[in-house]
């Protein structure tokens, strides 16, 4: 029933995050604190449970997800759902880590993710806001994808790789 209220509340609220650099007294930043809180709640009490099933998919499109169809999430360390966007055949594995969002010396910068179809992110890996995946991509078991980083369509995500591709494509 938590889940329901939670997201019947994100609703009628309109409580979609908007990309953008926020200060501590700016009202987004007063918004996206609410909504964590909320998604905290659901999280603590029942994510364990849903995790896998279509719940935690309904749950993620009621709080402002864009997902395909056939996504597989098996993390409960997803957040700022209304700025992700993850397309058909995908699966986020274990304990991996899926945030739109930081903080630096300005206070809180929110960025989409928009991750492909048929994409895998590997357990323990970590998505960092700005960051687009491109189809048939895999993102290896514990990597760590920096922020704003273009991770190519059928590729295998390398930090090393991705920063020799990255100086070829700025050479040119």
């Amino acid at each position: 029933m938590l889940m329901f209220l939670v997201g019947l509340l994100n609703m009628v609220l309109n409580l979609r995050l908007k990309e953008g650099s926020f200060g501590f007294k700016d009202g987004e930043m007063l918004k996206w604190f609410f909504l964590n809180a909320l998604v905290q709640a659901v999280k603590a009490f029942f994510m364990d449970f849903m995790l896998l099933t279509p719940f935690v998919n309904l749950f993620y499109r009621m709080m402002g997800a864009k997902l395909g169809v056939n996504v597989q999430i098996n993390s409960k360390n997803v957040a700022d759902l209304s700025l992700l966007e993850i397309g058909d055949n995908t699966v986020i594995g274990g304990n991996a880590t899926v945030i739109c969002h930081l903080f630096e010396r300005r206070g809180l910068k929110l960025k989409k993710i928009k991750i492909g179809a048929n994409v895998v992110v590997g357990l323990n890996s970590v998505i960092m806001p700005g960051v687009e995946i491109g189809d048939n991509a895999i993102i290896p078991a514990g990597a760590i994808v920096p922020k704003n980083t273009v991770v190519f369509a059928r590729s295998v995500y390398s930090p090393r790789e991705h920063e020799i591709k990255k100086d070829i494509l700025e050479d040119r």
